[in-house]
């Protein structure tokens, strides 16, 4: 047997077909893994950032709610003291003016009463004049239309004398 006549002996390799495609659906495995951990941190990240910001909001919430009830409770204080002294000036002005006009409560009442009926009488006075003047105003008409007649139908000696 030369070497040329060795039988040849056929070799098959048998290629790892699946070991490949394993391989393959191994590495979309692992970065589909990598890919859900990454999904999962995220929201984690997202999920605590949130919780952290709403936190932050009730905490300003909370102060500028304080800052504005304390500027108002001031404010209101505020007011109320002006009120306070402008109804004690007030007052004060009031007590004065009775003590310089020297007025109790019956002269008042009568200085009223008096008031009233002064009113009462210039309006009947007013109310008269009116009526004066509207029967003044009537008669100064009837006389004005009389005037014709009265020149047309004198006594002839009396309208040459004039």
């Amino acid at each position: 047997m030369a070497i040329d006549e060795v039988p040849e002996k056929e070799v098959h390799v048998v290629e790892p077909e699946r070991s490949g495609s394993q391989g393959k659906f191994l590495l979309i495995l692992v970065v589909l893994a990598a890919l859900v951990a990454g999904e999962i941190y995220s929201f984690h990240k997202i999920n605590s950032t949130r919780e952290a910001l709403e936190a932050q909001q009730a905490q300003v919430h909370k102060q500028i709610s304080a800052e504005f009830q304390d500027q108002m409770a001031s404010r209101l204080s505020a007011i109320e003291n002006a009120n306070a002294q402008q109804f004690d000036a007030l007052k004060d002005e009031l007590d004065s003016a009775a003590k310089r006009l020297g007025a109790t409560g019956g002269e008042l009442k009568r200085s009223r009463a008096m008031v009233t009926q002064l009113q009462k009488d210039e309006q009947t006075r007013a109310d008269q004049l009116q009526q004066q003047l509207a029967q003044k105003a009537d008669q100064q008409q009837v006389g004005a239309l009389g005037r014709p007649y009265r020149a047309a139908h004198r006594p002839r000696q009396y309208q040459e004398s004039c």
